[in-house]
């Protein structure tokens, strides 16, 4: 009866389980949580020899680290899309582009808002314009050693949603 009963409620968690394709994956992940994704896999693949010996992540190896971020390249781009439309439409808090430089160092976000600030190009407020350029110039020297250690805050990947779409 147990058996059967645990039977019946997995079932019914396939059937109700959302699906795994992309657009489930925007709807559910935000892009930080993309981006926090993207330099977990960055740190596998560009990582030095020592670095992937000492830290293993999800037990993924390079291969196959380099597969996933070729898949999540795509949801990157797409959610730095939306971020940069939602600036460019103004449905972004004035003070938006100065909180992104003042947190980017520490939530490891740089890359990500930097893109977005290449997106968004000549259109970019002046006012944002020196914390913009502060954005990038943090992005742009962004090191390994940098980059593995925002590594270390993403282990939620490993046994998430994103990681199972991004590994098929």
């Amino acid at each position: 009866m147990v058996i059967m009963m645990s039977l019946m409620f997995f079932a019914s968690e396939v059937a109700f389980a959302s699906p795994l394709n992309s657009k489930t994956i925007m709807h559910d992940y935000s892009y930080l949580k993309i981006d926090e994704a993207s330099t977990l896999l960055r740190a596998i693949v560009d990582g030095d020899q020592k670095t992937r010996k000492a830290k293993v992540f999800c037990g993924i190896n390079e291969a196959h680290a380099s597969q996933m971020l070729n898949r999540i390249h795509a949801l990157y781009e797409d959610h730095a899309q939306m971020v940069s439309e939602a600036y460019l439409n103004n449905k972004l808090t004035p003070e938006s582009v100065k909180s992104w430089n003042e947190t980017c160092k520490s939530s490891c976000h740089c890359g990500f808002y930097s893109r977005v600030i290449e997106l968004v190009g000549d259109k970019l407020a002046k006012a944002d314009g020196p914390a913009a350029a502060q954005i990038q110039a943090q992005a742009s020297t962004q090191n390994s050693q940098d980059t593995l250690k925002c590594a270390e805050d993403s282990r939620w990947f490993c046994g998430s949603r994103l990681y199972r779409y991004l590994k098929k």
